[in-house]
């Protein structure tokens, strides 16, 4: 049974040898089914849906790139009435 992360993530907790272990599912389905042949650091959700842990929507990336990123993806807001008249 996978719990809710305070960071919104899905998380499960794992037991091996009498220890428990931590596991977001979007790592866990990246490190079973992404290749990451350059050793990137972090996953990246495409649709920016911490939830939405299908091996689609997920891809290996720097740091930097996921920085980037948040935010410009698929969220785009109309300018507001006021920044539509600036010239």
């Amino acid at each position: 049974k996978w719990s809710l992360h305070k960071d919104g993530y899905k998380q499960y907790n794992l037991h091996k040898n009498k220890k428990s272990y931590i596991m977001t599912a979007h790592r866990s389905v990246a490190l079973a089914f992404i290749p990451n042949p350059d050793n990137l650091p972090l996953v990246n959700h495409k649709d920016e849906n911490k939830l939405n842990c299908y091996v689609g929507n997920l891809e290996w990336c720097t740091e930097s790139y996921n920085i980037k990123y948040n935010g410009n993806c698929l969220l785009y807001t109309s300018p507001s009435p006021r920044d539509r008249t600036r010239s």
